[in-house]
Order: structure tokens, then C-alpha cells, then sequence
């Protein structure tokens, strides 16, 4: 029977995942059977079956589906639409969620191929392994589940252990654990940025019309550098050590560089041959004083301070903005390329240099840790600013104390074998650069501190490996001589096409704020009108008529991205106002844009 169980549910599996059963009894080798901690079958009381691992009861032993049913309601919120499962046990659990909640989503991560085709043989599962709600990954594949956790971006699992096995063979869900932690500390810090900087992002988008009409679509610089080494300079302590060998060092790189790296340049009256901007805060700006980029490109993007263009770079170059409103404007003159983005200007360096197709990378300044007790370079903006709010009760030493002990303090292992402090805001980073390096075989990617934090694919070298590359500094000049920039008279055409677009946004973003807070008012009379049913008939087709308007406008994605905080939190509202709490919502994220468009 056991037999004729397993091949059933794999033949299920099948219809939704092909080959997925070659490749589950292929990885279930002999040394996974004998290491995994094993899972046997029982019968329960009432005549299902039931599972032990290490001496415990992995469900009941008298009703597991009953008991099952039970554990959902109670530890997982009604509202609750995905699930992470940390153990499939024989999937009761999992069971109960998708039969008793239409909507759910679940998400099961199984360590061991072994335990899972026992559970596949213990009894029928088909209608569970059909459900095109659940996700699997089973066995060493930790690595899926940031590209399987990104297919729902609005929404915050929960994770619920199987805890007899959990507890029973912890060693085997680490990695689930780390990737887990890692991509869900990243969706906060991503959350709580979004927070912090709607509102600027907007405001700068609306005021960098005319650097969009200027900036030339970063497409122009894919593959463009695809012979030559690049060295990427991030602002960490570990600069020091190569700026000053940076004489030999700049002839035989395309030097890449952070606008937060920018301060340690100007004051060596050092030109970088790429800089990168991204920051959309003006305090950010000061890190280019006096800075000098007549010789420099800049890669930036539209919702970044405006005041970093009016430094009048060589050339200027714009990725593609991932924020609605900067989509319909960029939609206006051409959608720019888009590269990926980490949280961070560091991030989205790394990933220019890979868009434009470097042969190897070398990295400096990049530590995510406090090597020495230091947060940045020598005399970086950081640490001057630091120094100008200090004074005799508060020196410099609390201001960096703060900054390295705030975010949990945490020791991590360095290139060199030694450890550094860090914390858990610098480890969402390490993870997003170890996930880019796993996934592409190109650049070749080397660290030139052995005192910054490990992060691993990434190799250590010193700077002597640098001053053994061939010189390239004629060709590097040559291929950014050689590119474009619009003329006066496209530029001219672009800025007539982005003012007809803003102008147009303008009208439809005052009928949506309008049809809005007509749909919160008939809302509020529908929630006073209960138990008045021709009243509130009429009241349900007119707001169904107003739903749809809404719903045809095309900016209602813009002022959506305005309420995100608000959409988080829905479920907290009161359920009696929630309707007429969102149509105020969207009202008065309309009315913010129009704000902007005035400011």
C-alpha cells in the first residue's frame, strides 16, 4: 500500500512539476537516508496514520487531522494569507491551512528528501500536492527561497515549525533559517525605507524633469566595459588602505566609486571614472562637496536630491526607476534599463559594474563591519558631521559607539580568519552580495581588505594583485570618450514630452482624488444605513460605479505607492470603517501628489 502511495502522490507532483520525482528519488541517496534523522510510520487511534522522529510524536496519536486543524486556528491569524511550514512531517498541518482557507498560500521547506518520500508513501495526499496554492522545496535548496518569498511582495508570512521535528533535528533547517531571516530582514529595512522616503521620492521625481530629459538611458553602457577589470570604491575604513597607493593603482582599473566614497576622493584630488548616485536625501549631497566631475561619469536615477545635478557631470546616465510615478515618466521619453538594487548605493554599483560587463571586480571599502572600531574612512562626512554634534558630554566616541552597537552587535568572521563587530543591518547586505555572486559566474569578484567581513564566493587579494594588471588606462578613456549624449534639440523634445505627461498626471490624479472621497462618503452612508435595504442597494451600485473608475484610471498605482504603510497595516483597521479608511486612503494620496506637483 505504501508503494502504491508513494507512486500516486508522485505522479501528482508530476502533473504540477515535471521530472520533480526523478529528481526527489535521485537526491535520496544512501548517505542522506542514513544521516537524515528518519521519521517512522503509526498507526493513530481512529485509524489515520502517524509519525515519530528522535522518540517524539510528530502529530497526534489519536486524530492528527483533528489536531491539525486545531493548531492552525489557534497559532495562525485568520488574516494570515502565506505560511511558511519548517517541516513537512506527513503535511496535516499544512493540510488543514489550504482546506479550511480558501485564499491561503503555503510554503513548505523540508530539509530532507528522505523524510519527504516517506511521508509520500505513509498515506494519500493528492488533493494537497494538487492544490496550486502550495509550494515546495525539499532538500539543500535554501537558495530558492528568495526568488520564491519575491512572487509575494505585499505580503508577510508566517512561519509555523512542525516542533517535535524542528526540536528533534534543528542542524538540518539552519540554512532555511539564515535565508529566511536574511530576505525578511531585507523586506523590513526595504519597508521601513519606503516609510521614511515616499514622500522625498516623489518630490525629487517631480523637481528631476529636467535631468531626465538630459540623462542618456543607461542601456548605452551595457557590455561597454566587457575587457577590462574594475575597482569599486565603498566608503568603509578599509579605504584608507588603498588610497594612498591609488597613483599606481588607477591606470590599470575602470575605477567605480559611491557617492559616500566620494569625500575621500576630492580631498586626494582623486577623479573616479564612474560615479554612482542614488541617495534621495539632501544630506547625502554634502558627501560631493567641492567635488570635481568634469572627468567623471555619473550613473544616478530619477528620484535621487536634485541638487547632486547641478554638479554637471561629464556625462549623466539614468537607470530605470522602480517607483510607479518615476515609471510613467520615464513611460513619456523611453523606459531606461534597469539594473538590480540591493538597499544600497553599494548595491547598485556592484550591479552596474556586472551590467556593464567587467571582466573582474575588486572591492574596497566594502567591509559591512567596523574593522578597527571605525564606521567609515578617515575624514568622511559621516565622521565629520559626527565630530560637529560632539561636545563634552557627548564626544565622538558615543556617536560611533551608538552606530555599531544599536542594530545587535554581532562578531563576524573576516577574509583574514579574524573576526570583526558588525550587526544584523549590515548582515541583510552581506547576504543580497553573496546571493549576486552565487547566481552569475562573471565578474570575478575580489576583496582587498583581509579585515573586511567574509562574504562568501568573494575571494581575498591584495592591492599588490592590482599593480600586476596591465595598464588600461588609454583604452578605459577612449571607450568613455566614446559616449553619447543627447543633443539640444532631443533634450528639448524630451522636456516638451514630460511636461504634456506631469500635466496629464495632474488632471487624472484630481479625478481620482475626487471620485475617492465621494466613494469614502457613500461608504460611511452604507455602514449608517444598515438595515435600510433599498438605501443601501442604491448605495452599493454607486459605489461598484465608482470602484470601477477607480480602478480604470491609470495613476492609480502611482498613489498607491503613497499608502503602502496604510495597506500593511489594513488588517488592524476597525472591519466596520475599513472601506471608507481605504477610499480616504487613496484620496488623500492623490491630493498628496498634487501637493508635490506644487511644491
Amino acid at each position: 500500500m505504501r508503494n502504491e502511495n508513494l507512486k500516486s502522490n508522485l505522479h501528482t507532483l508530476e502533473l504540477r512539476f515535471p521530472g520533480i520525482g526523478e529528481q526527489l528519488t535521485a537526491s535520496e541517496d544512501e548517505q542522506e537516508s542514513k544521516q537524515a534523522l528518519a521519521i517512522s510510520i503509526e498507526a493513530a487511534r481512529n485509524g489515520a496514520v502517524t509519525a515519530k522522529a528522535g522518540g517524539k510524536y510528530l502529530h497526534s496519536r489519536f486524530d492528527p487531522a483533528r489536531e491539525a486543524r486545531r493548531l492552525i486556528e489557534k497559532e495562525l491569524p485568520a488574516d494570515c494569507r502565506l505560511t511558511i511550514f519548517e517541516g513537512f512531517g506527513l503535511g496535516y498541518q499544512v493540510e488543514a491551512l489550504l482546506e479550511s482557507r480558501n485564499d491561503a498560500l503555503a510554503i513548505v521547506l523540508e530539509p530532507s528528501t528522505h523524510r519527504f518520500l516517506t511521508a509520500l508513501s505513509a498515506r494519500p495526499m493528492e488533493e494537497l500536492l494538487s492544490n496550486e496554492n502550495l509550494s515546495l522545496v525539499v532538500g539543500a535548496q535554501a537558495d530558492a527561497i528568495p526568488a520564491l518569498l519575491s512572487r509575494f511582495p505585499e505580503t508577510t508570512p508566517q512561519t509555523f515549525r512542525l516542533r517535535p521535528l524542528y526540536d528533534a533535528d534543528p542542524e538540518s533547517f539552519v540554512d532555511y533559517d539564515n535565508a529566511l531571516r536574511h530576505f525578511l530582514g531585507r523586506k523590513q529595512v526595504n519597508n521601513a525605507t519606503l516609510d521614511r522616503f515616499a514622500g522625498t521620492w516623489t518630490r525629487n521625481l517631480l523637481r528631476n524633469v529636467g535631468p531626465l530629459a538630459e540623462a542618456g538611458d543607461l542601456a548605452l553602457l551595457r557590455g561597454k566595459f566587457s575587457h577590462l577589470p574594475a575597482l569599486l570604491l565603498a566608503a568603509g575604513p578599509s579605504l584608507d588602505e588603498l588610497l594612498d597607493r591609488f597613483e599606481e593603482i588607477k591606470e590599470k582599473v575602470l575605477v567605480i566609486a559611491v557617492d559616500t566614497a566620494c569625500r575621500a576622493l576630492t580631498l586626494r584630488d582623486i577623479r573616479p571614472d564612474i560615479l554612482v548616485v542614488v541617495d534621495p536625501q539632501y544630506w547625502n549631497t554634502r558627501h560631493l562637496d567641492h567635488a570635481k566631475l568634469d572627468e567623471t561619469v555619473m550613473v544616478s536615477e530619477s528620484s535621487t536630491h536634485p541638487r547632486i545635478f547641478r554638479l554637471r557631470p561629464r556625462r549623466l546616465f539614468f537607470c530605470g526607476s522602480m517607483f510607479p510615478l518615476g515609471i510613467r515618466l520615464e513611460s513619456a521619453v523611453g523606459r531606461n534599463a534597469h539594473i538590480t538594487a540591493g538597499g544600497s548605493v553599494s548595491t547598485t554599483a556592484f550591479s552596474l559594474a556586472r551590467f556593464m560587463g567587467v571582466e573582474e571586480l575588486y572591492i574596497s571599502g566594502l567591509d559591512l563591519g567596523y574593522p578597527g572600531g571605525s564606521t567609515h574612512f578617515r575624514g568622511s562626512f559621516f565622521e565629520q558631521r559626527g565630530h560637529s554634534f560632539s561636545g563634552r558630554f557627548s564626544p565622538f566616541e558615543h556617536f560611533t559607539h551608538r552606530i555599531i552597537h544599536e542594530a545587535g552587535r554581532e562578531e563576524i568572521p573576516t577574509y583574514n580568519g579574524t573576526k570583526i563587530a558588525s550587526d544584523s543591518r549590515l548582515s541583510v547586505y552581506r547576504s543580497w552580495f553573496a546571493e549576486q555572486v552565487a547566481a552569475e559566474t562573471l565578474p570575478r569578484v575580489y576583496a582587498l581588505s583581509g579585515n573586511s567581513a567574509a562574504i562568501k564566493g568573494i575571494e581575498a587579494a591584495d592591492i599588490d594583485s592590482l599593480l600586476r594588471l596591465p595598464n588600461i588606462g588609454e583604452e578605459k578613456r577612449r571607450l568613455l570618450a566614446l559616449l553619447p549624449q543627447r543633443t539640444e534639440a532631443e533634450i528639448a523634445e524630451r522636456r516638451r514630452a514630460l511636461e504634456d505627461a506631469t500635466n496629464e498626471l495632474a488632471a487624472e490624479l484630481r479625478h481620482l482624488a475626487g471620485i475617492s472621497a465621494k466613494a469614502a462618503l457613500l461608504s460611511r452612508s452604507i455602514e449608517k444605513a444598515a438595515g435600510q435595504e433599498k438605501t443601501v442597494s442604491y448605495t452599493v451600485e454607486l459605489l461598484n460605479e465608482l470602484d470601477r473608475q477607480i480602478l480604470s484610471t491609470t495613476s492609480k498605482d502611482i498613489a498607491a505607492f503613497l499608502i503602502q504603510p496604510f495597506l500593511r497595516d489594513f488588517s488592524l483597521h476597525d472591519s466596520s470603517d475599513r472601506g471608507s479608511s481605504l477610499y480616504q486612503a487613496i484620496s488623500e494620496a492623490a491630493e498628496g501628489y498634487l501637493a508635490f506637483f506644487h511644491s
